[in-house]
């Protein structure tokens, strides 16, 4: 760890996490840590010109910003009540009280490093200056072997409100390992909203993966891959294994008619399935965020049986 004066200059020569090139001023007030490889992407949310609050300023902000919001707020409910005191006191209370929390969070310094590397992820947040160290996380790839993601988008009425995500890294018991999660409000995230974290990470973990990938298929045959509960599919060369409701079926690449993904469903169809109101037979679903490390297994299927599909 090491302060501002001797980390600001040493602007990592990589893209933040959208590909954009790291600003001049860009302020990363914790240095990369080793243990989570070759760094690929970075983005920190302070700047080297950007200092904190003294409490005095503070104070005087806050007090200001609650006089401006209270003040008004007394008197458009004095206006509003035929000459109630008693509501305009009471609002003229809340808002002192929205006005001040409003100007405290304002004033606030509080910022945020991310770093994604070939073998783990790290974050680092800062509160109160640049060398108060609140958040210190680091994660190795090596601790997890599983990755479920989930992103939803929200709508009301048919309009967008806002995405959803999750990026969930699990051991072999099921324990959590590392969470990246959160929501944005736009159609597109912002520089240094977390998602981009967490699907940078993605990459990098399902990177790492695939390298190990190679030994995995020497060894075993296939690649295995968790859905829910004791579902399950396996990918071979040139062949896929399906088990659900503890029944497994055995897919050489001949016998298959199609794999699609949609809505957030992927669906795996036999040349002799047939499709019915009520039941079907040959046909196995299952939505993407249930399955563990899907990047992978996407990668597996184009690479052992040719299917190919656009993220």
């Amino acid at each position: 760890m090491s302060s501002a004066e001797n980390v600001a200059s040493e602007i990592p020569e990589v893209t933040d996490h959208m590909d954009n090139p790291q600003p001049s001023r860009a302020d990363f007030f914790v240095e990369f840590p080793p243990g989570i490889g070759e760094l690929l992407s970075a983005y920190t949310s302070l700047a080297t010109d950007k200092q904190p609050w003294s409490s005095t300023a503070r104070w005087i902000f806050t007090g200001v910003g609650a006089v401006i919001l209270g003040v008004p707020t007394a008197w458009i409910s004095y206006e509003a009540s035929d000459g109630s005191w008693g509501w305009a006191m009471l609002l003229f209370l809340v808002g002192l009280g929205i006005g001040a929390l409003i100007g405290w969070a304002v004033t606030r310094f509080h910022h945020t490093i991310t770093y994604v590397g070939t073998e783990g992820m790290a974050k680092f947040c800062c509160t109160g200056n640049r060398d108060k160290i609140s958040t210190m996380d680091v994660f190795q790839f090596e601790t997890a072997t599983e990755l479920r993601t989930a992103v939803t988008s929200h709508y009301t009425n048919g309009v967008y409100t806002h995405t959803a995500y999750t990026f969930t890294w699990e051991d072999d018991g099921g324990a959590t390992q590392y969470l990246v999660n959160g929501t944005y409000n736009e159609n597109k995230p912002k520089p240094g909203d977390e998602y981009l974290f967490g699907r940078v990470g993605e990459g990098a973990w399902s990177q790492f993966l695939f390298d190990r990938a190679d030994e995995t298929l020497e060894r075993d045959g296939f690649l295995h891959f968790n859905i829910s509960g004791n579902d399950w599919v396996r990918v071979g060369s040139g062949f896929i294994d399906l088990h659900f409701k503890n029944e497994t079926v055995h897919c050489e690449r001949e016998e298959i008619e199609g794999m699609t993904v949609q809505s957030g469903t992927f669906t795996i169809k036999r040349t002799d399935a047939r499709e019915g109101w009520f039941s079907s037979e040959g046909v196995f679903s299952f939505e993407c965020g249930k399955m563990a490390n899907l990047r992978l297994f996407l990668v597996a299927l184009e690479a052992l049986l040719g299917y190919s599909f656009d993220e």
